[in-house]
């Protein structure tokens, strides 16, 4: 599921973040952003943009072939990984 969506040359959710996500900004320090479920990372590319490092994870590969493609074209610190959540380790304190 999404891999043919994610294919496409448009982004399938668009490339605005989520609504609430500009507000969350006023008050989270900088530091690492973890983005699940990052698809083809709109929130990921917006939270780099405003001074965040930020780890994206997704089940499907195409969607996270997009982020990394913006993410190198506008040189912003974003790592993808390949993962599904229900299986995901994440290390302790280490995101905000």
């Amino acid at each position: 599921m999404w891999t043919k969506e994610y294919k496409e040359k448009k982004f399938y959710w668009g490339s605005k973040p989520e609504v609430g996500l500009k507000e969350v900004l006023k008050y989270a320090p900088k530091g690492i952003a973890l983005d699940i479920g990052a698809a083809e990372g709109r929130n990921s590319i917006f939270l780099a943009k405003n001074g965040f490092r930020v780890e994206a994870t997704d089940k499907v590969k195409e969607g996270l072939k997009k982020c990394k493609k913006l993410a190198e074209k506008y040189n912003l610190p974003i790592k993808t990984r390949l993962a599904d959540i229900r299986k995901l380790e994440l290390e302790k304190n280490k995101y905000l």
